[in-house]
């Protein structure tokens, strides 16, 4: 991953600008998983435009691909992430399971430092 991406989304989750949820990067009610605020942080770039609403999942879809669940391509091509939803090395399951299963967004943003 590139290390001043990887920097950037670490302070994101941290920040407390960012309410997490579970299941879909970005809800309708605005909670986000981790890779949703790397989605957005790739938004704040320029990389993709801002999400559009999908009033009938209830859930924002990122980039030419409308994704919902994980990051866009551009997104994991600008971040340099590797793969849609990397694995801890810690626990050894996906970001979005972590997130998904209890993590707070400080445990994941140890486990991206660690990992990436």
């Amino acid at each position: 991953m590139k290390p001043e991406i990887k920097t950037r989304w670490i302070a994101k989750l941290l920040s407390g600008e960012f309410q997490q949820g579970r299941g879909t990067l970005r809800s309708s009610d605005n909670k986000f998983c981790c890779l949703g605020v790397l989605c957005e942080l790739a938004v704040e770039n320029g990389i993709i435009p801002k999400p559009t609403l999908n009033e009938s999942s209830s859930q924002f879809e990122y980039g030419a691909s409308f994704a919902t669940g994980l990051p866009p391509y551009e997104v994991v091509i600008w971040a340099q992430l590797g793969e849609r939803n990397p694995s801890t090395k810690s626990t050894g399951h996906s970001f979005a399971f972590q997130n998904d299963h209890g993590s707070s967004f400080a445990d994941i943003a140890k486990m991206i430092e660690e990992t990436l």
